[in-house]
């Protein structure tokens, strides 16, 4: 019991350290880092909106900053199909 709440208080120091100190593109790219973990090609087994949810912000940033990351180069996008293109600057985005 008290290694699962240790978990939880962990995971949700982690959470109000991210919504603190990252903003929502910081926070979109380390969801998606996450999501994809180690695979540089990966589909989203969530829709933008639950995407939305987990970096804490509306689905429209969210959107915009999945288009910042096309733009730049970072991740590529076909579908709901994404390449990670950059990991290091999505990385260095996400911290």
């Amino acid at each position: 019991m008290v290694d699962l709440l240790s978990r939880r208080i962990r995971l949700i120091d982690a959470a109000l350290a991210d919504a603190v100190f990252l903003d929502v593109t910081g926070r979109t790219a380390k969801r998606l880092l996450e999501l994809a973990g180690e695979q540089d090609e990966f589909q989203l087994p969530i829709t933008q909106e639950e995407l939305a949810g987990l970096a804490g912000a509306s689905r429209e940033r969210v959107n915009k900053a999945l288009a910042s990351f096309i733009r730049l180069g970072w991740i590529a996008q076909d579908g709901r199909r994404y390449r990670i293109t950059n990991r290091a600057e999505l990385t260095q985005r996400a911290r």
